[in-house]
């Protein structure tokens, strides 16, 4: 096999992809129109791609500006394109994005609500350790999808953790169809995998074993469970933030089976991978005792955070009389006496 290196340096058997210019020197060889026209503008980020099999020929004459043979390049590079598509495509093979789920809770979070739960033991304690669990108990209302979305921000922000992969994901019941076992499974490894796409050598063997099958072929399960395990383990550290258990129904008429799916799975990749696991949910009836470290903390409420909300929207509310110190102070009273957790 001979090789064609990007200037001076280069490893040999592989090229540093960058956007091919016509009359650009690859060592000793000019890149055609030709090669121009099969790579196009698929060949444009700095990632190194191994060749594999192509037999690269200088030309014999200087003038000649033919890379090499197009239908032996067609043959023996097939494998190249596939490596060299755009990570955001297979991404939106995977999973759709459910970015804006994250970004929609969070911008909804009053400044400094949930800071009660940062500086709790429970979740210090948390994070200090791989491989624990922490299920976080509530009623309707009482605030678990924010504070999800609190600790997400938090573990984003954290310097500490900055290498680590943090994964997440929101259970609706507007979702149902989303929100299979094989669905959340897929949007997890799609968060893994454009998190550190140069160690995404494994989603991409997963994308061209099931391209083969056509395009629409989806990986199972247990395909998924095993790459993102495979990813995941690459890190010290990694974090998953699940919210809303009890709403993880489907269409299916068995949706607790597709639950119990799941938590097999995510059972499976704690123990490979030391993942740590934070879930939210209301009192329920599900079977979380596969997952380590488990503590379940009762969620209620803070009073704390519900006087600087109730604060919030009476400052945004144009009435005059809600300027009065001694009228604010009643109607925060009142209500906060009447919450109950929620």
């Amino acid at each position: 096999m001979e090789t064609v290196n990007h200037g001076k340096g280069e490893q040999q058997g592989q090229i540093t992809a960058s956007s091919p210019q016509q009359g650009q020197v690859y060592g000793d060889t000019t890149v055609s129109d030709q090669a121009i026209a099969l790579l196009g503008n698929n060949y444009q980020y700095n990632t190194t791609y191994q060749i594999g099999e192509a037999k690269f020929l200088n030309p014999p004459d200087p003038a000649t500006t033919a890379l090499c043979h197009v239908g032996f390049l067609k043959k023996n590079v097939s494998h190249v394109l596939v490596d060299i598509t755009a990570d955001d495509d297979i991404a939106d093979w995977l999973a759709p994005s459910h970015s804006n789920h994250q970004n929609d809770t969070f911008a909804g979070v009053q400044p400094g609500t949930g800071e009660w739960f940062l500086r709790s033991e429970n979740y210090t304690s948390w994070l200090s350790s791989s491989g624990r669990s922490l299920v976080l108990s509530g009623i309707p209302g009482a605030g678990k999808t924010y504070l999800a979305s609190t600790i997400i921000n938090d573990l984003r922000r954290r310097k500490s953790i900055k290498d680590a992969y943090i994964l997440y994901f929101y259970n609706s019941f507007k979702r149902l169809h989303e929100q299979t076992a094989v669905a959340i499974m897929s949007s997890l490894l799609r968060q893994a995998f454009l998190q550190n796409p140069a160690l995404g050598r494994p989603v991409h063997d997963l994308f061209e074993e099931h391209l083969k099958q056509g395009r629409n072929s989806k990986p199972s399960l247990e395909e998924l469970r095993n790459v993102l395990c495979r990813l995941v383990g690459t890190s010290s550290r990694s974090f998953l933030v699940f919210d809303a258990l009890d709403e993880c129904s489907t269409t299916s008429t068995d949706h607790r089976a597709e639950r119990t799916s799941f938590l097999a799975s995510l059972s499976s990749l704690q123990h490979e991978t030391g993942l740590s696991i934070i879930i939210t949910t209301r009192p329920t009836q599900e079977d979380l005792s596969l997952l380590r470290g488990l503590r379940t903390i009762s969620i209620q409420a803070d009073l704390g955070d519900m006087a600087a909300y109730i604060s919030l929207r009476l400052d945004a509310c144009k009435k005059d009389m809600f300027n009065r110190a001694d009228l604010r102070d009643k109607v925060q009273s009142t209500i906060l006496d009447t919450a109950g957790g929620m």
